[in-house]
């Protein structure tokens, strides 16, 4: 019964595999898509049996990586934010903020977007790390249980970044030049 089960299911799964790995967003980050239903893996079937390559990143890494076709990117709870090559692990460029990252990176049109814990929201170019632009936001709200709780990663939709903020907001900000459009 068992096997008669994954005979009908495997056609259907390999078609949700196969149209999955398809799908191409108009912009890269956590969970894939705006509505965060989306896993792309382009790597071969053994990738969890061994270790490609390993990079010192200096300080523990707390965000969940985002990548284009080529590149990587990454923040660590030093401050740094990373791009290395998917392949070989090579670091190509290193920004520093100063402050942990604890949010998971955005790509959209040729720039990464993050925050980092000193309230500011980064815009970099993802092929330099040159800062494209940068916004400060409000002041942190108290918060008694702060190990107890998670940053708020961007979603792109169109040309408008969303993110929640220890400021107590969510803001709505234009990818193209930092500008708030509301909070």
């Amino acid at each position: 019964l068992i096997m008669t089960y994954f005979k009908l299911m495997a056609p259907i799964l390999m078609f949700f595999c196969a149209d999955t790995l398809n799908a191409q967003p108009s912009a890269n980050m956590f969970l894939g898509t705006p509505a965060h239903v989306r896993v792309k893996n382009k790597v071969a079937n053994d990738c969890f049996n061994r270790m490609s390559w390993k990079l010192n990143a200096g300080a523990a890494v707390r965000t969940t990586p985002v990548a284009d076709d080529i590149n990587i990117y990454f923040g660590n709870e030093k401050g740094d934010f990373f791009c290395a090559d998917q392949l070989t692990g090579k670091k190509l460029w290193k920004f520093s903020s100063s402050y942990p990252i604890h949010t998971s990176a955005a790509l959209k049109n040729g720039t990464v977007f993050f925050s980092d814990s000193k309230q500011t929201l980064y815009a970099l170019s993802s092929s330099t790390g040159k800062i494209t632009w940068q916004k400060s936001l409000g002041k942190d709200k108290p918060y008694d249980w702060k190990f107890d709780f998670l940053w708020s990663s961007p979603t792109i939709s169109g040309d408008t970044i969303y993110f929640g903020s220890c400021d107590g907001n969510l803001y709505a900000v234009q990818a193209s030049s930092g500008k708030v459009f509301w909070k």
